[in-house]
């Protein structure tokens, strides 16, 4: 099976970029689903599990990370441990939605260390963000720190995570594509 994907061939030009297509074989496929499961797979470990030398293992993720396709790898730690905090669903309406408004907040939240996730959704609000904070009144002194920065908020809505049921950062690859494990 081959997927074609746009690929960026001229990273850190500056010019704006155009996106030829490329293809991405079974091999490319299998190499980004390992490592999407485990980032911390030795080279080795992982040119053995999708059939490859060492060598050419190497140069296809190297691939893969220069395009983009790879863009991170990341610990996943558990910040409970450590110190209390709490996670805030908060849902957003904006006053008006000129382009101007929507990327004049999503500038905002961008640079907030405290917004750890934004969704713009279609519906009858704009966004939905995760907030983490230490507390409900540090969550409120943020929101009120938001709100006076005016960056264009009508109406907010908040829930308190009260337990994470499931919580993964990534978009598995095996779901979208429908294709299943052992299959």
């Amino acid at each position: 099976m081959t997927i074609s994907f746009p690929i960026d061939r001229d990273i850190g030009s500056g010019r704006p970029r155009t996106l030829p297509r490329t293809s991405l074989d079974a091999i490319d496929l299998n190499i980004l689903l390992h490592l999407e499961r485990d980032g911390r797979m030795s080279k080795s470990e992982l040119a053995d599990r999708v059939n490859l030398s060492k060598s050419a293992c190497h140069e296809r993720v190297r691939i893969l990370e220069r395009n983009k396709l790879i863009m991170s790898y990341h610990a996943k730690i558990d910040v409970r441990k450590i110190v209390c905090h709490e996670s805030f669903l908060t849902e957003v309406k904006l006053r008006s939605h000129r382009m101007y408004d929507f990327d004049r907040f999503e500038r905002y939240v961008a640079k907030s260390d405290h917004v750890s996730e934004c969704y713009a959704v279609g519906g009858g609000l704009d966004y939905i963000l995760r907030i983490v904070s230490r507390d409900v009144v540090h969550y409120q002194e943020i929101m009120e720190t938001i709100l006076s920065d005016d960056v264009g908020i009508e109406c907010y809505f908040t829930y308190v995570v009260t337990k994470v049921v499931k919580s993964n950062n990534s978009i598995p690859i095996e779901t979208v594509m429908n294709r299943r494990r052992g299959a």
